[in-house]
């Protein structure tokens, strides 16, 4: 049995949780399928050969990796981070503020 790991992480290490995605197999089938709440997913027997995975939702993915970067900042008591997330629109802010009571405020 062979598994596909499927792994999202930010530009500075950090998971992204719950992210959809859709995965071109080799043999060209399409597995659409989500991560789990630590960033990753299995792909159980996919055929042997290259898999291309993509992010249909970059709003979503965006709003959680500001979401990380803000937790990480609190956690760090570094605040330039903070400041770099409190720079996107309101919109975004809007939704960074919903996915940090969602998945980063423990």
């Amino acid at each position: 049995m062979s598994r596909f790991l499927v792994i999202l992480e930010n530009e500075t290490g950090l998971r992204i949780p719950e992210a959809a995605y859709e995965a071109t197999l080799a043999d060209g089938s399409l597995h659409k399928g989500t991560l789990g709440i630590g960033g990753v997913d299995a792909i159980e027997n996919p055929p042997p050969g290259p898999v291309v995975v993509t992010y249909p939702d970059f709003d979503d993915i965006a709003a959680k990796s500001l979401a990380a970067c803000a937790r990480k900042s609190f956690d760090d008591r570094e605040p330039q981070e903070l400041y770099r997330v409190l720079a996107h629109s309101s919109e975004m802010i809007h939704k960074v503020i919903d996915m940090y009571g969602r998945y980063f405020d423990d």
